[in-house]
């Protein structure tokens, strides 16, 4: 696989991943609000911090995204999501 279809594939990916953090959007805000498992809390995060990280590398690498929220709204999210964790463990 050469460096463009590596790109393309990180891209479609990513885009994947953005869809199903959409669709999984209202959980994810009720199980902040509601939860009381780190575990639950930290797989959201973790989702989040590694949508943020691919955004980056993509747009750094001149790759155009469609997607349902940008970076400064994901990163609030992993913020609320990571003090989340830190008050339940």
């Amino acid at each position: 696989m050469n460096f463009e279809e590596k790109r393309q594939y990180r891209k479609i990916d990513f885009e994947l991943k953005m869809y199903q953090l959409d669709a999984d959007i209202n959980t994810i805000w009720k199980d902040l609000d509601e939860s009381i498992d780190p575990k639950v809390i930290k797989k959201h995060f973790e989702r989040v911090q590694y949508l943020v990280e691919t955004h980056r590398e993509l747009v750094m690498s001149g790759i155009k995204l469609d997607i349902s929220y940008d970076e400064g709204y994901m990163l609030s999210l992993a913020g609320l999501l990571f003090d989340r964790y830190c008050e339940l463990v």
